[in-house]
């Protein structure tokens, strides 16, 4: 131990002594407090509205493997993001298949059971009296008729006849139908802590989320340009350029100096000037916090603080800024996340 340590507990042995001992748990106490309020904070300033997400990244593939189709489809289904689901199964049982789930036959000490890990009477419905909660005696109904009637989550997602929440098609829907319930789409934070009532818990699985996917807004934002331009020279993610690999954090699209662009949403003009690197740039933010950047431009249609309305034309494509050639550059933040703008716009046929 260095004499810089001897001296720090020395003085804190003495700061101790000076406020006592009932002072002291205070003091423990507060700080554990503020720590926990502001992590909380954290957590909650980061994600105000619900998100989906995008294409599955090589770890999503090799984890999720035969089950990735069922966590797309209740994306699609219920509007809740695939990862987020992915990432609930990685955690509650390994989907399917963590030594500690199989052990267990599925069932965990609280008494949750399946491949998501429902309480019998969250899936079954609180007052469904097929229902019992009891570890030790585990009891859930399967019956899609009767768990409708008391207001349970599990369905019958792949038609058998049974609502089982062992079965992985019937469970990752039936959570996708629970997070829907308790308000994804507004308030993802907490839906999550509605699911497990632990913020601990909501970070972790945010956390494991962003290995599988990048996250997209809901909905969709129409293509920015006119659409015979829809050539991408250079796609979302690593690239190399001029010798270098980097990372491009949206899509470049090749069209002539002077197209037309447009607003892929409506929302406000927060951007409007020559930003470094991107050249003239406008920037807009929409009502889910989604933010939408067009840069390159040789001419700026509008100003800050405009209104502006899906399909409007905000500005027209250029080469300013670091560029290599006429082209538009566009990119789509969502709670300071990068996503990749291809799994979220419309194809250009769809547009017009």
């Amino acid at each position: 131990m260095n004499d810089l340590n001897t001296s720090a507990i020395k003085n804190f042995k003495w700061f101790a002594l000076g406020i006592g001992s009932s002072g002291l748990l205070l003091l423990i106490l507060l700080v554990f407090f503020l720590t926990g309020f502001f992590m909380t904070f954290l957590g909650n300033f980061r994600l105000h509205s619900g998100f989906l997400s995008g294409s599955p990244t090589d770890l999503a593939a090799k984890e999720i493997g035969e089950y990735m189709p069922i966590f797309l489809q209740a994306q699609d289904r219920f509007g809740v993001s695939w990862a987020v689901l992915a990432a609930i199964a990685s955690t509650e049982s390994g989907f399917g298949k963590s030594e500690r789930y199989i052990l267990q036959k599925g069932i965990s000490e609280a008494g949750a059971v399946g491949f998501m890990q429902f309480m019998p009477s969250t899936w079954s419905g609180s007052t469904n009296p097929r229902a019992n909660d009891n570890p030790d005696n585990p009891q859930w109904d399967d019956n899609p008729q009767t768990i409708k009637q008391y207001g349970g989550y599990g369905v019958d997602a792949n038609n058998d006849g049974k609502a089982d929440p062992f079965d992985p098609e019937d469970a990752i829907l039936s959570a996708a139908k629970y997070l829907k319930a308790n308000n994804f789409e507004s308030d993802p934070r907490q839906a999550l802590f509605c699911y497990n009532h632990a913020t601990w818990y909501v970070n972790m699985i945010l956390e494991k989320a962003e290995t599988y996917a990048s996250i997209t807004p809901m909905g969709e934002g129409s293509w920015p340009l006119p659409p015979q331009w829809n050539s991408i020279t250079s796609p979302f993610g690593k690239r190399t350029l001029n010798g270098e690999e980097e990372f491009h954090p949206g899509l470049d699209i090749a069209c002539p100096i002077g197209t037309p662009v447009f607003a892929v949403i409506g929302g406000e003009v927060i951007t409007a000037d020559w930003v470094s690197g991107y050249g003239y740039c406008v920037m807009m933010k929409h009502p889910d916090e989604t933010v939408t950047v067009y840069g390159h431009l040789s001419d700026i249609k509008v100003t800050m603080g405009d209104n502006v309305k899906q399909g409007q034309v905000i500005a027209l494509s250029g080469n300013t800024g670091r560029s290599t050639g006429p082209h538009l550059h566009f990119e789509v933040r969502k709670a300071n996340n990068l996503c990749n703008p291809m799994d979220w716009l419309k194809t250009p046929s769809s547009n017009y």
